[in-house]
């Protein structure tokens, strides 16, 4: 059995149920997620019959992906229609994430004097030059039609009279760039996406939090341990 998994088992084994009973916490398991659980003594015997645990298997998936937030429910949403069996499992509600804290804007060359080839000299200088090329080069290409993919479903980011995006000047832009809804641009993107990924066939696990990360041996991830926060046990 895995040592780490070893550590999570027993740090949930010794939990004793009374909520508000006292303040230690199984650090194992994300920290303060089970804050108001007590531990109880542990025998000989405990632990001996612990290390004979062997994982059982309760959900079978094609692909599981791990957090509810933006990043997660668009890489749900890009599966759709692939064939593929898709869970996503998030510790909170879906949607209840960073991307809803995103007040500034997001951005795309969508100006006449603009183009994904001065977007990326932007972000790069921006960036100190640390930035990995590659994903900057497909972010900046593909930003355009991302806001577009985004529109589609029903995200309304500001616009002026005639139609067209209102853009604005943002931290690190040579030109305006900088599209927004308001002072809750996040807040916007989040809302569609969440409503597109509960009308898609994904499973979405709310409330189960990742507290380890299962391999085959070789480096290759395989599977997860969840912790329900709702019912208080791994899966």
């Amino acid at each position: 059995m895995n040592s780490n998994l070893a550590l999570i088992f027993l740090s949930c084994f010794l939990l004793s149920c009374g909520p508000g009973a006292g303040d230690s916490e199984c650090t194992e398991c994300g920290g303060g997620l089970l804050d108001g659980y007590l531990y109880k003594e542990v025998t000989v015997e405990d632990l001996a019959s612990l290390a004979e645990i062997e994982p059982s298997v309760n959900i079978e998936t094609d692909l599981l992906i791990i957090g509810g937030g933006g990043a997660g429910v668009s890489a749900a949403l890009a599966l759709e229609g692939a064939g593929l069996t898709v869970h996503l499992a998030t510790k909170l509600r879906l949607g209840d994430s960073n991307t809803v804290m995103a007040e500034g804007g997001i951005q795309a060359p969508f100006g006449d004097n603009d183009s994904p080839r001065r977007h990326f000299a932007d972000a790069y200088v921006g960036g100190h030059g640390e930035n990995e090329p590659n994903l900057l080069r497909v972010l900046c290409e593909n930003s355009v039609d991302t806001i577009g993919w985004l529109g589609k479903l029903g995200c309304m980011l500001d616009r002026n009279k005639d139609g067209t995006f209102r853009l604005r000047s943002g931290g690190g832009t040579s030109v305006p760039r900088v599209l927004a809804c308001k002072d809750y641009t996040g807040l916007e993107i989040m809302r569609v996406l969440k409503d597109a990924v509960l009308l898609s066939n994904t499973q979405v696990l709310e409330e189960y939090a990742a507290v380890e990360l299962l391999d085959d041996g070789e480096g290759q991830v395989t599977g997860a341990v969840l912790w329900n926060r709702d019912e208080g046990n791994l899966i």
